[in-house]
């Protein structure tokens, strides 16, 4: 599938027995932002895991920009262009926001553009100086980000970034990241908030039980039989 950022093919994962992903598929193509929802334990953050190298896959392949990842460990991935946030935010807590940002950029390639606009593109300049323990959970969920884009990513995974944000830093957050998008970066955004995702993505890939129920549209996915069962519950 030329053109695509990143390729998933048929990726398996099981934990004692059980199939956590059971030959899920995932396309993206540079700039796009697509949404993965899904019910809890459908499968999102095993497949984040597998991606961004945490979790080997039993089965299947994943290609970054042409090029074959699957048995690549984290670290390396990373240099390649993967990177994720996470849904509880892991800043070093005794550190500035520019210096927790300052470590991301000398292990991701050291792009000195990076470097130099993600504090501005996470809002987070008036804050460089303050130690990252004393940030609210927004400007913690914001610095999360903005570690992930000091590494330079080609594709990066949005891990419930809106959870338990009020409705302006929701907006605030759907701005930051088409404005991300807007450079090229591919976006994966995992998310149970379907108002928040109708905002940002083109299209939409549900899950349940391991496997991909629907891609399209969320406005469509919202009308699936199926999906309403599962993820709207009933």
């Amino acid at each position: 599938m030329a053109g695509y950022m990143l390729e998933v093919e048929g990726v398996v994962k099981s934990f004692d027995g059980f199939k956590a992903l059971n030959g899920v598929n995932l396309s993206v193509e540079k700039g796009e932002i697509v949404g993965l929802v899904g019910p809890n334990g459908c499968g999102k953050t095993t497949l984040v895991n597998v991606v961004s190298g945490i979790y080997r896959p039993d089965m299947g392949k994943i290609c970054l920009d042409g090029k074959d990842i699957t048995h690549m460990p984290t670290h390396k991935r990373v240099l390649h262009g993967i990177n994720r946030t996470f849904q509880v935010p892991k800043p070093l807590s005794d550190m500035t926001v520019e210096e927790n940002i300052d470590l991301a950029w000398h292990f991701g390639g050291k792009d000195n553009l990076a470097r130099s606009s993600v504090l501005e593109r996470t809002n987070l300049s008036e804050t460089k100086y303050k130690v990252a323990s004393m940030l609210t959970a927004a400007q913690q969920k914001r610095l999360d980000l903005a570690r992930a884009l000091a590494t330079n990513p080609k594709v990066l995974f949005v891990d419930e970034l809106g959870a338990g944000l009020s409705p302006s830093e929701l907006s605030d957050i759907a701005t930051m990241l088409k404005e991300i998008a807007d450079t090229g970066v591919a976006l994966v955004v995992v998310e149970h908030l379907l108002g928040f995702l109708e905002s940002l993505t083109s299209r939409v890939v549900v899950l349940d039980a391991g496997k991909e129920i629907f891609e399209g549209r969320l406005k469509e996915a919202v009308k699936d039989e199926r999906v309403i069962e599962v993820f709207l519950g009933g």
